[in-house]
């Protein structure tokens, strides 16, 4: 979708471009670190597939492939390695050096997250993880909103707080023709940049935009899009992504009978039962703004909700 059609003028589009380095989940690190087989494969979500080849000695020929294509190959001396691995992190090899995927910045941490049992990163940040990692693996997760948010073949999404990318790109696996997603962080973007689960963030039907959602909603003209998915971080830390004035920014970029899937999380539950204080103040909001909400969605912590046509 461009500028144009989206009423969007003036703004510069992020170019994703994915790593010219070797990302690599720490595990398999050390699993060439004590290494006595000569080729060990590793599944992943979006065929995402790692295979480590003994060649001699200490020399390794590793790979990546994304849906049975060879994306980056290199041979490597495990000497490289003479640091500590972290099992719980991401690493990218590039020149000869290894260096983890984590950016410190105004006292904020962030990492790429992924553990022997997950079949795809999460971001980190603070300790706090920004998907779910137990009950399934963080692109599933965002494939299940999308799948919640009723994307269509043909369908104009926009995806609010793009992260990794994983919903706008679970959006364009279901057949979206077109998903601006938008995302204040250009170091979130670096992190996706050398995350393999986020390759499919460099597709032309994809348009991100490095700003302020508070800033670009307003530009965008009324009724461009079919679906909407709003993953903002949690209330505490993004107060006025949950604010009554964005909804109704929301439900006016959404066409009529357009559907919304906002994730809350779960937020102060314990004080009271069903969804807790937080999480009913969101849906008083979302229908003050015009929403007809249709359920909360356990599975993924979200609500459901159309604008009436």
């Amino acid at each position: 979708m461009t500028s144009a059609e989206t009423g969007i003028n003036g703004i510069n589009i992020y170019k994703y471009e994915f790593t010219r380095g070797f990302p690599i989940p720490g595990f398999i690190i050390q699993h060439i670190l004590g290494s006595s087989g000569n080729k060990v494969v590793f599944r992943f979500d979006l065929s995402i597939v790692y295979e480590v080849i003994k060649e001699q000695n200490d020399i390794f020929l590793i790979k990546l492939l994304i849906d049975n294509r060879v994306l980056r190959k290199m041979e490597i001396n495990k000497d490289i390695f003479n640091n500590k691995i972290d099992d719980n992190s991401m690493y990218i090899i590039m020149n000869n050096n290894v260096y983890k995927a984590e950016i410190f910045l105004n006292n904020t941490y962030t990492k790429l997250y992924i553990s022997p049992s997950m079949k795809s990163s999460t971001l980190n940040i603070n300790g706090i993880h920004m998907h779910q990692i137990i009950k399934m693996s963080p692109y599933k997760d965002s494939e299940r909103k999308a799948y919640y948010a009723k994307i269509r073949r043909g369908d104009r999404v926009l995806d609010i707080c793009t992260g990794l990318g994983y919903t706008a790109i679970a959006a364009l696996k279901r057949g979206a023709s077109s998903v601006v997603t938008v995302e204040i962080s250009n170091h979130v973007l670096g992190l996706a940049e050398v995350n393999p689960w986020s390759f499919y963030l460099g597709s032309d039907k994809i348009t991100i935009i490095n700003n302020d959602a508070l800033n670009i909603l307003p530009r965008i003209r009324d009724n461009i899009f079919d679906r909407v998915i709003h993953d903002p971080p949690r209330f505490n830390i993004a107060g006025e992504l949950y604010s009554l004035s964005f909804y109704k920014e929301i439900y006016r970029v959404l066409r009529p009978g357009g559907l919304l899937f906002h994730y809350t999380g779960q937020p102060l539950k314990h004080r009271g039962r069903g969804l807790g204080p937080i999480v009913k103040g969101i849906k008083t909001r979302l229908q003050q703004a015009g929403f007809i909400v249709l359920r909360y969605i356990q599975e993924v912590y979200g609500f459901v909700a159309v604008k009436p046509r």
